[in-house]
């Protein structure tokens, strides 16, 4: 009980030290990036917390390691594919069309905009979910499969906000096992970088390449596609994470992450 009551007033500390730091530079710098602030701040919150409370405990948040830009790279990748996976069985399937492809120097810069943002996303939610709360939990109760779960449902509950989360129940379950692989990827791989570079180009290429919101927030793209096909197959209004399809092929990488690191998981 107590252990639980530590790591639930850390979570609340920490959340409400974001919230503080997210909403203060706004009154003095009016014209400020909220989006940029919003991730900078999370952060930075983090990184209070973990140095101010943590580090002597002798966990790690998972930034340090050998070979970090290889396996950035490698999570990338894997991003890529499962994107490109998820968007051609949609189109297959009937979800969407594509109307067109689009290309001029506004476009260009806005996706180079969103790439550098949703690094900032990738990082900062990784850094919260996985390498803060998950080692928190990991440290307090040892099973890492606690840390999994708790870092997953957690992960899923920051997006309870997002624009159409609640339109039925396939983002929620979506998000929760998204947040299942992300974190045996950071368990398998043992730390941050590859969950980081996956979490990166499975939102750049959902949003700004094909075309489809991102956890609900809609973005300029390459890509112009139409929803035609039922919701549960497009991913309606809140993007591939609301498709079915995007759950299986979750499922799938997590059994396979599995089978490839049952030790380092269980």
């Amino acid at each position: 009980m107590q252990k639980a009551l530590e790591m639930v007033l850390k979570t609340i500390g920490l959340y409400g030290l974001f919230l503080f730091l997210a909403v203060v530079p706004i009154f003095f710098v009016p014209n400020m990036d909220l989006f940029v602030i919003q991730e900078i701040a999370m952060i930075v919150s983090v990184l209070i917390f973990y140095y101010g409370f943590e580090k002597q405990k002798g966990w790690t948040l998972g930034l340090k390691q050998p070979k970090c830009f290889l396996l950035f790279l490698m999570g990338a990748l894997f991003g890529i594919i499962l994107m490109a996976i998820a968007f051609g069985l949609i189109v297959i399937l009937g979800g969407v069309e594509i109307t067109g492809i689009e290309w001029n120097p506004e476009i260009g810069r806005a996706i180079v905009y969103w790439l550098f943002l949703f690094f900032l996303v990738a990082l900062a939610e990784e850094i919260f979910a996985r390498g803060y709360l998950f080692g928190l939990v990991k440290y307090l109760y040892a099973p890492k499969k606690v840390a999994v779960i708790v870092s997953a449902v957690v992960f899923a509950l920051l997006h309870s906000f997002n624009a159409n989360v609640w339109s039925n129940v396939i983002p929620m379950l979506e998000l929760f096992f998204a947040g299942v692989l992300f974190a045996m990827l950071r368990q398998v791989s043992g730390g941050l970088w590859m969950p980081i570079g996956l979490h990166l180009t499975w939102n750049f290429f959902q949003g700004p390449i094909f075309g489809f919101e991102v956890s609900g927030l809609e973005v300029p793209s390459l890509f112009h596609i139409k929803k035609v096909g039922h919701p549960l197959i497009s991913g309606g209004a809140f993007g591939v994470e609301g498709s079915v399809i995007s759950i299986v092929l979750s499922l799938l990488s997590i059994w396979g992450i599995y089978l490839y690191g049952r030790k380092k998981i269980d």
